[in-house]
């Protein structure tokens, strides 16, 4: 039957205690000296002040899980040997504003604490066939393993300095202050939800199921790598972002970023001085990635709503489309040989000169570019939509290379070198009437051909052409020396040069179908 006590109720005796009733006292301790089997549903109560509840030895049901609910009000309760272990417990519940001690491993069908007072796992295991709900602040006390079907933990988190795996879903927090701290790795088999604004652990974290982002988030490993073997998405339509710490590690996204509908992040930043690997498509608001280490993009696309801004160098494993407002690259860009780089948005290409785009096929931007590089080389053709604004000394080298707008300096006079076996085609004005716009000179080398469509090209210096010229347009060239090293087809246009003109390097290299001709 059921026990109920003014004070204290203590077993000291030896041997198995058999329960099958309730155990109250009026705020007074529950003991128990030796080991206990529960051989029916039991609940214990001490009421709402300073009365604990103790486990000295083993807890176990009998053949058939039994439910245990134990409240302590500000009292405590402790768990100081295994529980469930030579028979399973059914639906563990523990309330107690106190201390929740689990010195040793744990199995149950489920467990749940409330949300008041702390609780400590110190026994490495916690087994339970069904869910696993950490209503208060979580603390470890040695390397540990929550093995359930969902293991929710609503309070703070702190690791000590010890590992946690999860097998099976975890929930992190149920706000933003519910941080995870102190921890060397996490591991996590199942689907992850992180609703929490911060983890952080000295070694790697591993998210092997699906990353669901209730919250904006920062993940940290301490010169570690973080690994998500699966999606990333924001909670539906909150759009949240995540800031990933590694210090010198990796991060591997290997599979999509914001995929499902309704689920693209906030902004994304990933801070690494070692390997980021996009594997699959991303989508987000922003995505940045800081100065030092490389980034691969192996997925195809990242798609945001606002700006791209890589400071890494960057690698290309697939034919690639980068849809933003601005894409800025400020490292190295390699297409490795293979792949085509399509920017839907301006681009801005690199920081300083050695910023070099190498080893693409092609090369398309939709707006404006601002190439402060000094080499940009493609296999087959560059296409330039919107205005091109030169920041350093460039050399562009393709097969087909077209600007379907102005080339202007970026108030510094800069020079230009097209290399190209195809057709170079300028649609808009290069350089200005304005001195700081103007290019200091322009160059096209022997191969393919330049169509000038734009109708004026304005260089401080010289200005050859060693290709056949092609006008599109009435067209004024100034420069110190304008010289054609090919053939000029005039297209029943006039041609006017402010400056010094040599026509031709041999007898074949003539100047047709002009309108007019002048040379000042």
């Amino acid at each position: 039957g059921d026990i109920t006590s003014v004070g204290i109720f203590g077993q000291i005796g030896a041997g198995t205690n058999e329960l099958a009733g309730d155990i109250s006292t009026t705020n007074s301790n529950i003991s128990f000296a030796t080991a206990v089997v529960v051989t029916g549903d039991v609940a214990m109560d001490t009421n709402t002040g300073l009365g604990n509840i103790v486990f000295t030895d083993i807890l176990d049901s009998d053949t058939t899980p039994r439910n245990l609910t134990l409240s302590s009000g500000t009292g405590n309760v402790t768990f100081a040997g295994i529980v469930g272990g030579t028979n399973t417990l059914d639906v563990l519940n523990v309330n107690s504003a106190g201390i929740t001690t689990f010195s040793d491993a744990v199995k149950a069908t489920s467990v749940t604490t409330d949300a008041a007072g702390t609780v400590e796992l110190d026994g490495q295991t916690v087994n339970t066939t069904g869910t696993q709900t950490y209503n208060d602040a979580l603390s470890l006390g040695g390397n540990t393993t929550l093995t359930g079907s969902t293991v929710t933990t609503k309070g703070t988190l702190s690791g000590a300095s010890h590992s946690l795996n999860v097998v099976g879903d975890a929930v992190f927090g149920d706000e933003t202050t519910d941080i995870v701290t102190g921890l060397t790795t996490l591991d996590v088999s199942g689907a992850t939800t992180i609703n929490t604004d911060t983890i952080t652990s000295a070694d790697a974290q591993t998210y092997t199921g699906a990353v669901i982002l209730g919250n904006s988030t920062t993940l940290t490993a301490t010169d570690d790598p973080i690994l998500f073997s699966s999606t990333v998405n924001s909670e539906a339509t909150k759009a949240n972002g995540m800031t990933v710490n590694v210090g010198s590690g990796d991060v591997t996204f290997t599979a999509a970023v914001g995929g499902v509908t309704n689920g693209e992040l906030g902004a994304l930043s990933v801070n690494s001085t070692g390997l980021t690997q996009f594997t699959a498509a991303i989508n987000a608001a922003s995505v940045a990635t800081n100065i030092g280490g490389t980034l691969e993009i192996n997925g195809g696309s990242v798609t945001t709503s606002g700006v791209q801004t890589y400071g890494e160098n960057l690698t290309l494993g697939a034919n690639t489309v980068l849809q933003g407002t601005t894409v800025t690259t400020n490292g190295t860009v390699s297409g490795a040989g293979n792949y085509s780089l399509n920017v839907t948005g301006d681009a801005v290409f690199g920081n300083e000169s050695t910023d070099t785009v190498t080893g693409l096929t092609t090369l398309a931007v939709s707006g404006t570019s601002a190439i402060n590089s000094s080499d940009i080389t493609s296999t087959l053709t560059q296409d330039y939509t919107g205005a091109v604004t030169l920041g350093d000394d460039t050399t562009l080298s393709g097969q087909g290379i077209s600007f379907s707008s102005t080339i202007v300096s970026d108030g510094t006079n800069r020079a230009l070198i097209v290399n190209d076996s195809g057709t170079t085609t300028f649609g808009g004005v290069v350089g200005s009437t304005t001195v700081a716009d103007q290019l200091t000179s322009l160059t096209t080398d022997a191969g393919g051909s330049t169509t000038i469509n734009g109708g004026a090209v304005y260089t401080t210096a010289a200005q050859t052409y060693n290709d056949n010229v092609i006008l599109g347009a009435g067209t004024v060239l100034s420069g110190t020396t304008v010289t054609t090293n090919g053939t000029l087809v005039g297209g029943s246009h006039s041609l006017a040069i402010t400056g010094d003109a040599v026509f031709g390097n041999e007898s074949t290299d003539t100047v047709t179908g002009l309108t007019t001709l002048a040379v000042s």
